[in-house]
């Protein structure tokens, strides 16, 4: 909730607050410690941006100043100048053209003040300013996690995308974690940003065609209000409404079920932190990006919780096998998801094929246990949800364990297939390939795209996700034998090719894989 400056003084922080023309009304102390804040206005975001700012601010001695420069480009570029003129410390700033500022971002560099650059779209590289942004990737993921969970891991929903380059990023975080979940189908719609009106008909002219739609995914907040007032009365049913981008809690009063929270405090105080360390340090040039952790907010205005994180370090063997051996005996009991039985079978049976290999030869690398880590961690998961949840979402109970079936059954043929060395990495060189508009067919391979893997248990959680490290095709990487999903990108964007493989099944000591990019 953002505050008033007068608001503000009652708590004791030093504030001022600048409208431009005239500048002249511009007046605090000069010099150290006067850290200049330049945003179009006060209202939601903004304000509660200038009020982070200035309280985190305040705890490490500085004073504030608010530059409001409303829709104009020029008075944006005149605010940094005036701030300049008045020997501002440092300057914090939403900007509205990075691009068209970057005179007077040159300008204060040459001054000695460090710039601080909060999620203005920058495309350009400003090589001395720091740049501070959502994680838009991981709040995607997210945001996409709890869709599916409201969606009951199935049915049609529209997936509605705007045309920025951060739309582009959220949709790809939606479109990697969502591959996980086949029986969801989505129709995309694309539509501006900034013209709800656009999304609104869209998403009348799609549902009126298809009523059966459940659901509706946006990258971002207004489009999504505006596809719920299109919705309503048009759908058979509820519809699922979760989008990215909000500050505010009126979710239940907007008809949107869920939404990623921008990390406006957070964000202050990351870039606070980091003028006060470069004022102090008087390092000017010092620069970097820095990506702030989002959080998803339900209608219920609680904070849904995501998985709990995967293991930062490989559990023990005793621990690993204690899941992987007893964790299905247990679910298999609970009869609440009797279809995969089989597949508990051969969790067991595989688990303990894998424990006698490592009791032979105990010198298990740390990367191979980690991958076991993982699969006796996600049997650990699917225990506490049939415990928790019982019989809901049934079907993706059982998908979960076949895909953690498939992970350790490539480890216990690998490990037959190679006695000698049973936990040997495989190597997998994957090939990029543009579409030439068809779904199948491939034409000539292309060179400018990132390959990325993660074993399937870590796709909800982009720290885990790992780069082949090389813009070329081939590239290789070696990867522990397991369940995988590899994918392309190009900068932070997904591309639509993506490739589930069990790497290591059958003993393959090496995988090809071809992936299409299609951006």
């Amino acid at each position: 909730m953002s505050r008033s400056p007068l608001q503000l003084k009652a708590l004791g922080l030093v504030l001022t607050t600048v409208l431009l023309c005239p500048f002249e009304n511009f007046a605090t102390a000069e010099g150290a410690g006067l850290i200049s804040i330049i945003i179009p206005s006060q209202v939601a975001y903004f304000g509660e941006l200038a009020s982070s700012v200035t309280k985190k601010s305040a705890e490490l001695g500085h004073e504030c100043s608010i530059l409001e420069y409303g829709n104009d480009l020029q008075k944006q570029n005149d605010a940094i100048k005036n701030a300049i003129a008045r020997k501002t410390a440092a300057i914090v700033c939403w900007l509205r053209d990075p691009v068209a500022a970057l005179p007077e971002l040159t300008e204060a560099r040459a001054a000695g003040i460090p710039c601080c650059i909060i999620d203005s779209n920058v495309t350009t590289i400003v090589d001395f300013a720091t740049e501070i942004v959502p994680d838009y990737y991981q709040g995607a993921t997210l945001a996409a996690q709890e869709f599916a969970r409201l969606m009951g891991y199935q049915g049609q929903y529209i997936a509605l995308t705007g045309i920025s380059a951060q739309a582009r990023t959220i949709l790809g975080g939606y479109n990697l974690l969502l591959s996980q979940y086949p029986k969801l189908e989505a129709i995309t719609v694309t539509a501006p940003e900034n013209d709800p009106s656009r999304a609104f008909a869209l998403v009348i002219d799609t549902i009126s065609a298809r009523p059966e739609i459940k659901g509706v995914l946006a990258t971002g907040y207004e489009s999504a209000v505006a596809a719920s007032k299109a919705i309503h009365g048009r759908a058979k049913g509820d519809v699922i409404v979760v989008a990215f981008g909000t500050v505010e809690k009126s979710l239940r009063r907007d008809g949107v079920s869920a939404a990623v929270l921008w990390p406006v405090k957070e964000m202050a105080e990351a870039a606070v932190n980091d003028l006060d360390q470069r004022i102090k340090s008087k390092q000017i040039n010092k620069t970097k990006i820095i990506a702030i952790g989002c959080s998803v907010l339900n209608a219920n205005e609680q904070l849904s919780r995501p998985f709990s994180e995967p293991p930062q370090e490989p559990w023990s063997l005793d621990v690993i096998f204690d899941n992987l051996i007893s964790g299905p005996r247990e679910i298999k009991d609970s009869e609440v998801v009797p279809e995969a039985g089989d597949n508990l079978d051969l969790i067991q049976r595989d688990a303990i094929t894998i424990q006698k290999v490592t009791k032979a030869k105990p010198d298990v690398p740390p990367a191979y246990r980690n991958g076991l880590t993982i699969d006796a961690w996600m049997v650990k998961n699917i225990r506490t949800a049939v415990r928790q949840e019982g019989a809901q979402n049934k079907a993706q109970l059982a998908d979960w364990i076949k895909d953690t079936k498939d992970s350790v059954r490539a480890k216990a043929e690998f490990a037959d297939k190679h006695q000698q060395d049973p936990f040997a990495p495989v190597t997998v060189t994957a090939r990029t390939f543009d579409k030439d508009g068809s779904e199948s067919s491939k034409t000539k391979e292309s060179s400018g795209y990132e390959v990325w893997c993660c074993s399937v248990g870590e796709i909800p959680f982009p720290k885990r996700h790992e780069s082949f490290g090389k813009l070329s095709s081939p590239t290789e990487k070696s990867v522990e034998p397991g369940n995988y999903l590899f994918w392309t990108r190009k900068e932070s964007a997904c591309g639509p090719g993506k490739n589930y493989n069990n790497i290591g099944l059958d003993g393959q000591p090496e995988v090809a894989i071809d992936l299409l990019t299609g951006f």
